[in-house]
């Protein structure tokens, strides 16, 4: 499937890969450890310093099929994470089928996640997808719902999660929490 034919995924269906990944590995505790799920995929995660700084991440397979990540050094850890689960979103999603590599700069990896369904542009719905696989792996729907409902604190569960406040943010906003 070239970039060019990259399918329609309903939201739904993106968070239900995300789920059942982490769930066919045992990962059901919050949070999660996306690096331990990467590997346990068979994908190697490594930290690297690229030549070009806004590049966040990138997931590359090689020849023989060996599928690597690479994530910016000097991110916080909460960002490596997000990107972590970014770059194993579009490996889960098939993105990867026809080409070697998926280059992330800065100012793709947070968008602002919107309904795929909706975007024209392939590359620009790779990217949503694979934000929204890794806001549905890294804040599970009924997770996120269930602690917002307990604590009504941004800061506190972007703590519990792991995850920036921004991503946060955005996550609480796509299931109209606020």
């Amino acid at each position: 499937m070239a970039i060019t034919e990259l399918s329609y995924l309903k939201v739904e269906d993106i968070e239900a890969k995300a789920a059942e990944l982490a769930d066919r590995h045992g990962m059901v505790e919050i949070p999660i450890d996306v690096v331990a799920l990467a590997v346990q995929e068979g994908l190697s995660v490594n930290l690297a310093l690229f030549d070009d700084e806004t590049i966040s991440g990138q997931i590359i397979r090689d020849q023989d099929g060996k599928t690597s990540i690479y994530v910016r050094k000097t991110d916080p850890t909460n960002r490596i994470r997000f990107t972590v689960a970014h770059e194993l979103g579009h490996h889960m999603l098939g993105h990867l089928e026809d080409r070697e590599e998926i280059v992330d700069k800065d100012s793709m990896l947070y968008r602002q996640p919107s309904d795929p369904g909706k975007i024209s542009d392939p590359k620009h719905r790779a990217e949503i997808q694979a934000n929204l696989f890794a806001a549905g792996l890294l804040m599970p729907r009924e997770a996120v719902i269930r602690a917002w409902q307990a604590r009504r604190s941004l800061k506190e569960l972007a703590r519990m999660f792991r995850v920036s406040e921004q991503a946060m943010q955005i996550r609480i906003n796509q299931l109209e929490l606020w």
